[in-house]
């Protein structure tokens, strides 16, 4: 998973992207409908 290299701030691309990057971003990704959705239920019950 570490070896995945990206886009960078740097400009060019001369390093892989750190396993625990990908990871965070990943969790990140997969858990955000989830937070979306209590959000919304959370915001749309009070009106």
């Amino acid at each position: 998973m570490g070896g995945y290299i990206g886009p960078a701030w740097h400009g060019s691309i001369t390093a892989p992207t750190p396993g625990l990057a990908v990871c965070i971003a990943g969790w990140f990704l997969l858990l955000l409908p989830l937070v979306i959705g209590i959000v919304y239920a959370l915001t749309s019950s009070k009106a």
